[in-house]
């Protein structure tokens, strides 16, 4: 028995992402999406590090543990030109959202196939 399976690339997301342009109006989008995506003439909006970009940091402060080292206060390696763990983040949710939708038309497809099924051997079998 051969299985066939179409073979697809997911969409990036970003087409239902509304453009950041300004420090004002970013406020008035969802958290998710700040910064997201800026249009051509605001891309250093976008590029510079905002406060959603990165979620990172060296250390948690705990009252019950007093590091030997002074610790950094943000995490090394968080270069201009990453977009940060969002656009992985939208990625991924993207991914997750054609595979969802995939199980869901199987399981559809799985349901009418066995309740037809018995119907059918119900009416076949005992009428």
């Amino acid at each position: 028995m051969f299985f066939v399976a179409d073979v697809m690339m997911p969409g990036s997301g970003m087409h239902g992402i509304q453009e950041t342009l300004d420090e004002e109006q970013v406020l008035t989008l969802p958290f998710a999406s700040r910064y997201m995506k800026c249009p051509p003439e605001s891309k250093d909006l976008c590029n510079h590090p905002n406060p959603n970009r990165f979620q990172a940091v060296c250390w948690v402060g705990r009252d019950d543990v007093t590091p030997s080292k002074p610790q950094n206060p943000t995490v090394s390696s968080q270069v201009g030109w990453h977009p940060g763990f969002r656009s992985h983040q939208l990625s991924g949710r993207s991914l997750a959202m054609v595979i969802m939708t995939g199980l869901q038309d199987a399981i559809g497809t799985w349901s009418e196939i066995t309740i037809a099924g018995a119907y059918d051997f119900i009416l076949n079998n005992i009428f």
